[in-house]
Parts: C-alpha cells; structure tokens; sequence
C-alpha cells in the first residue's frame, strides 16, 4: 500500500487484521495505491490498482490529509490478476525454443501490461495482469543473437484468476546492407559517413528496421519495428 504526494512518500503493509495505517504522513492531497507486496507470495496473484477501484493512476480519486488528522475508509477490494504464458521457438520446425525473446504484453483498454524474457527453453510467462480482451503480445530478439524477424499476437484475452497459453515461432529475417558515403569528397575511395540513420519501411506490410553501425550498416526486415543506427 503505497500513499504519493509531491512532498513525501510513506509506505505501510497490511497488518494480520487486514487494516492498514501509513503514519505519520504530511498534510496534503495523495494518490493510494495497493499492490501485492513481494513477501506475498500467493498465486494467482492481485492487480495493481489506486483509490478508489481504478488500474489507471490519472483516473485515481485524490485522497486528503489534514493536519492532526485521520482520513479514513479509502479500502480496496483487491482482484485476482491473470497471467499469458507459452513458448517461443523457431520456424519452420517449431521445435528449437529460442531465448532471449522479448515478450511485451499490453491492453490499452484496461491500462494493463507486462513483459517477460523468454528462458534457455523458450518459455515465458508474464504475470499480475489485468483481465482483459484486446491485448497485443510483441515478440522480439532482445537477448538472442539470431536473426528472427519480429512477430505479434493481437486480441488476447486474459481472464482473472486464469493463465493463458500463446505460443509463436518465429521466422528467419532478411537482411538489407550497404554503403552511406559524402558525395561532397573527391577522394577514392569515397569517405564513410558515420552517424547516419539508415530506415526501411515495408509499403505493403507491418515490416519496418533500422540500422545503426560504424559506416556500413546491416540490419534485418521484423515484422514491427526495431531500431538501429549508422
């Protein structure tokens, strides 16, 4: 349980009765959050939510202290989070996990999201989600050292309580390369330009890169985009 103004912060964690008290704490208009604490280690889980019943912290209800004072009754009725879980492997055989995988989860509708690194076996699992309907799933080489061509998953639901399964593979990325050269210069060969933002972008699909090297550049097509630079 978490109280924030612009002048402190306090933090106080439940007591065995389930009541809660944040003292002392300066006067002034706060905004209340409850998460599940670390120590607390039941599963499924809860949701992150503020005062009084919001995930978002904008639409959070201001809650005032005064001085010499207790305001009182700001409780939370706390709900069960929910959890997307699977594996990444490579295609075409589905059958080598990849790791390293960057795995972003988010449903703007509930404000919710999460991300995970898929493990030496290509499973991944994000937890403390809100439940929801619309949520995106980006898959993308973050820690691998293989070409994968990135990948996403939309209209995922996730249920409270529940786990979802959503598993992908991933396919071979292709590669685009060259030269960046000042055309102003008259020696041969031409001078390397350094510093050169290099981008492509796919007129007839989701598929987008950048590239960032010394002088030449390299990079492959994923299929949302990623970013490199000369």
């Amino acid at each position: 349980i978490n109280a924030q103004s612009s002048a402190s912060l306090t933090a106080a964690a439940g007591t065995s009765s389930y009541n809660y008290a944040i003292s002392p704490i300066a006067p002034g208009s706060y905004t209340v959050g409850f998460a599940q604490c670390a120590s607390n280690t039941l599963t499924p889980g809860y949701t992150l939510q503020y005062y009084n019943g919001t995930t978002e912290q904008p639409l959070a209800t201001s809650v005032s202290v005064k001085l010499d004072s207790t305001t009182s009754n700001i409780n939370a009725a706390m709900v069960q989070s929910g959890t997307i879980s699977g594996t990444v492997t490579a295609a075409p055989s589905s059958s080598t996990g990849l790791s390293g995988i960057c795995v972003n989860a988010y449903d703007t509708a509930v404000s919710g999201g999460g991300q995970a690194t898929t493990n030496s076996s290509g499973s991944y699992s994000i937890t403390g989600l809100p439940a929801g309907t619309g949520y995106v799933l980006t898959f993308t080489s973050c820690g691998n050292s293989g070409n994968y061509a990135q990948d996403s998953v939309s209209g995922v639901s996730v249920g409270a309580g529940q786990v979802t399964t959503e598993s992908v593979s991933l396919l071979p990325g292709g590669t685009i390369s060259g030269t960046v050269t000042d055309t102003s210069t008259t020696s041969t060969p031409s001078t390397g330009l350094s510093g050169i933002c290099v981008d492509a972008f796919n007129s007839t699909g989701p598929g987008y890169g950048q590239a960032e090297k010394w002088r030449n550049y390299m990079n492959w097509f994923p299929r949302r985009p990623n970013s490199v630079r000369l």
